[in-house]
């Protein structure tokens, strides 16, 4: 009876938080209102725009649901390019942008255009789930909400690259003078792709003099090759035209010809977007040791160096961007790690292990797909050992442009590979079963949770969420059949790094040295664990110890159940 007589009071308390909150959501952007029609925020119409905004928001999903006072940067990085949008719709002079830009969109829902600005078309995403259309569920907050965490087909939803404009081109830095880097780019197609790959390459900050080298291999893109053509004359790149397509190999071998002596080289895909000192952290990775060949980054689509999830691609948005990752990995500092084959979206040559090892082999794989691998196999016969930049991070946008025809690309380079190297893939695949990267994978997914807010704490419960719960804090779920916890976070729901069975959750085995590393990179204040009768005495007490053994210093708490006391590791 104690909880009934309580429940109009937490009901009130819950009403006037919710209300606090949207008002506080809603006035806001009636200031920025009020700064383009100043009678707007005196008249009538501003109780009713606070109320119809904050619902708006609300149903669109765009704030966030266990933080109802932070508009969702994860649901807007995924709809609208931000910059792009505001200076398409004149909302440049709002503050804060994002807010201006989310209250635009709720309202007005412009439609998805080809030029990017808005990622998202509601009609075709219903289309790609008609059970989501049998629901009549709206769209866009299903797409926001629930769309990752099911496993939907979203692709509808995957940002569209939308073209550089000649003002971010012409502001580049010059990359045609001869440096210690070349970067070899052949292109063929794909125009707002390639434009994309080069504007990031032409204003990426760097402290290593390098040049970019552009192949046009025979492009049919009459459009391409005149944006081409002006970077030329400009200086921001160097061009070397084809008279006939050669294929990706032999664009690469003709690049690779027209090194200048003492040149390093990479080779980098045209659908790729790369980040301030990138090309920095990856000379000093391949020149740390002298034995160093090749020196591949991690990338959101890129196979055994892949992220958030190893092995497949991973074209979907997160919580913040690919260039902020970039700077977690780069501030993580965590040292290199040996693996069997570099990855072709973008493989850092040092020139003396080139000159060794000769050029890609066109003949046998003349459109790519295992040049690489023959490339690295070759180099290993000599002595050269293959690293992956864990510092560093390239966006790849993936090899779209070969359709149904990957597959049987694919299969074909692995079958030469197969007759020339037959232990190739037994070092795939024990490389795969050790999989060293997942450290790397743990401490990228921990960066991302605590660069929401602090992890206050690591709870679990049953049901609702305990009052002061933020986007940063982490739900812990035991999951006794399988031994494991599993950890999920409101604000990053993708966080994959410790299983590749789920898609949503991190799976946290009874692992000593994994548990440890995770509750050291989590930090958080307290651990909250409730419900013991739930949980199981053993597998709670097993969990405290191996808190216990390791640095943390918060306080561990046990809930109701079997552990009744509250215990602290101080």
């Amino acid at each position: 009876m104690s909880w009934l007589a309580s429940l109009p009071n937490r009901l009130h308390r819950l009403n006037h938080q919710i209300g606090r909150r949207a008002a506080r959501w809603s006035e806001r952007l009636l200031r920025h209102c009020s700064g383009r029609w100043p009678s707007l925020g005196r008249s009538w119409l501003a109780g009713p725009l606070r109320w119809l905004v904050a619902r708006r928001l609300r149903a669109a999903g765009l704030i966030d649901p266990y933080h109802p006072d932070c508009c969702s940067s994860v649901a807007l990085a995924r709809l609208v390019d931000v910059p792009a949008y505001a200076e398409r719709f004149g909302l440049t002079d709002a503050a804060p942008l994002e807010t201006a830009v989310a209250a635009h969109y709720v309202v007005h829902r412009p439609p998805a255009d080809e030029s990017g600005v808005v990622r998202f078309d509601p009609r075709a995403y219903l289309a790609a789930n008609p059970d989501v259309a049998a629901r009549k569920a709206d769209p866009l907050r299903h797409f926001v909400l629930h769309a990752q965490r099911e496993g939907r087909n979203s692709s509808v939803a995957v940002p569209i690259p939308f073209e550089p404009t000649a003002a971010e081109l012409a502001r580049g830095t010059d990359r045609a003078t001869l440096g210690q880097v070349c970067v070899i780019v052949p292109v063929h197609g794909a125009r707002v792709r390639t434009l994309r790959c080069l504007a990031s390459l032409v204003n990426a900050a760097s402290d290593v003099p390098h040049r970019v080298l552009v192949v046009d291999d025979a492009s049919p893109d009459a459009a391409l090759r005149a944006a081409l053509d002006a970077l030329a004359q400009a200086g921001r790149i160097a061009l070397l035209r084809l008279d006939r397509n050669r294929g990706f190999s032999g664009a690469v071998n003709a690049g690779l010809a027209a090194l200048a002596a003492g040149e390093d080289v990479v080779l980098l895909n045209s659908d790729t977007e790369v980040f301030d000192h990138w090309i920095d952290r990856l000379r000093a990775t391949a020149h740390a040791q002298g034995d160093t060949g090749t020196v591949t980054p991690l990338t959101n689509s890129g196979t055994i160096l892949s992220y958030p999830i190893a092995l497949r691609d991973n074209p979907h948005p997160l919580e913040t961007s690919w260039r902020a990752i970039d700077a977690m990995a780069r501030d993580l500092a965590l040292p290199p790690v040996k693996i069997p084959t570099a990855v072709g979206f973008c493989m850092y040559i040092r020139r003396d292990c080139l000159d060794a090892t000769g050029p890609l082999d066109a003949q046998a794989f003349p459109r790519g797909y295992g040049e690489e691998n023959d490339f690295c196999q070759r180099a290993a016969a000599l002595g050269w050992r293959h690293m992956a930049a864990t510092d560093t991070l390239v966006y790849h946008a993936g090899s779209a442009s070969f359709g149904s025809a990957k597959a049987a690309l694919i299969e074909a380079g692995l079958a030469v590979l197969d007759r020339r190297y037959p232990e190739y893939q037994t070092q795939v695949r024990a490389f795969i079963a050790h999989d060293p990267l997942r450290p790397v994978r743990l401490a990228l997914d921990c960066a991302r949770i605590t660069s929401l807010s602090p992890v206050r704490q690591i709870s679990h419960w049953v049901g609702d969420p305990p009052s002061g719960f933020g986007p940063g804090d982490i739900r812990m779920t035991f999951e006794p059949g399988c031994r494991a916890v599993t950890l999920s976070c409101a604000g990053a729901p993708i966080t994959p790094s410790l299983t590749d069975l789920m898609l949503t959750d991190m799976i946290l085995p009874y692992d000593e040295p994994t548990a440890a590393s995770a509750l050291t990179l989590l930090a958080p204040a307290v651990l909250d664990l409730r419900d013991g009768d739930c949980i199981g005495a053993r597998q709670l007490a097993k969990f405290i110890k191996i808190a216990r053994k390791q640095s943390f210093t918060g306080t561990v708490r046990a809930g109701s159940g079997q552990l009744r006391h509250t215990k602290s590791n101080r």
